[in-house]
């Protein structure tokens, strides 16, 4: 069943490195510095670990969402509206987006054993949710937590050794891959050394999705974050779906455990139309 906003996709197959420049988002070519990378992945790893070790507890109080669906590239619908974001390091989130007059419209979420899409509207009116540890490299959907906690740094290097390091121009490129099969390149630019777009690719070995990240702003000494995410996804039919966050303003919090623990708990199911859980790349309806 089609669903407006909503695509879910999976972990997969993949190819080699891709180069920055070129590629599925429609990046403009532009002429950039070159500065010298890091050596090795080890190098690399440690590097990012450190600028997200400063990221514990953050809101983002006032931020702002454009949502475009294309087919076969002309604009089918467009929505713009207010997001509010709660991070909890390493693996809790919270966003609600402001849509059709409800302020929690959209709901996206996840804590260290669940994530979820909540959409109340009653055109798309559904609720996906699933369990870490029941996914090969867990559920995604069109706008995940997982993309979006990776867009605030938090990006897990636990399976270390499933990581490798390629250069293309004037990027690091980080590539997890599992069961030889690539799922993740992560663009670090050398310069900078701040991570400037993630892919994830799906089992035929293509990129389903691509986030963009820009304009890094600094919420409390030693942490920055994007303060520009575009996420680009892609389906068959000749669907793209395009979602563009701007963060407004950001500031460093403490939730205290009562609070931590209502806003990262995944939301009931009930008042919604359709309700699938998914498990091992499979939507089950409830």
């Amino acid at each position: 069943m089609k669903k407006t906003i909503v695509r879910i996709f999976f972990c997969g197959v993949a190819a080699c490195c891709a180069i920055f420049l070129s590629g599925c988002a429609g990046d403009v070519v532009r002429k950039i510095e070159v500065c010298r990378g890091w050596g090795d992945v080890g190098a690399a790893i440690g590097e990012l670990r450190g600028l997200s070790g400063g990221i514990d507890q953050f809101r983002v109080s006032s931020g702002s969402c454009e949502w475009v669906e294309r087919v076969d590239g002309k604009v089918k619908e467009k929505q713009s509206f207010a997001v509010k974001l709660w991070i909890s390091a390493p693996a809790s989130l919270r966003m609600q987006g402001d849509i059709a007059f409800d302020p929690k419209g959209l709901l996206v979420g996840a804590n260290s054993e669940q994530f979820w899409l909540a959409l109340r509207p009653k055109e798309i009116s559904g609720y996906w949710w699933g369990s870490w540890s029941q996914q090969w490299g867990g559920g995604r959907l069109v706008l995940s937590a997982e993309m979006l906690l990776e867009s605030f740094g938090l990006i897990d290097f636990t399976d270390y050794q499933n990581w490798s390091l390629c250069h293309e121009g004037g990027f690091d490129v980080l590539v997890y891959s599992y069961a030889r099969m690539v799922r993740k390149k992560v663009y670090i630019y050398n310069c900078d050394k701040k991570v400037s777009k993630i892919e994830y690719f799906d089992r035929s070995g293509e990129i389903y999705a691509v986030v963009e990240l820009d304009k890094y702003i600094e919420i409390y000494d030693g942490a920055s974050i994007a303060s520009s995410i575009k996420v680009t996804s892609r389906v068959d039919g000749g669907v793209e779906d395009v979602f563009s966050i701007k963060i407004k303003s950001a500031k460093r919090t403490d939730y205290g455990d009562t609070q931590q623990e209502k806003l990262f708990a995944r939301p009931p199911e009930r008042g919604y139309k359709n309700i699938y859980r998914i498990i091992e790349g499979r939507m089950i309806e409830q």
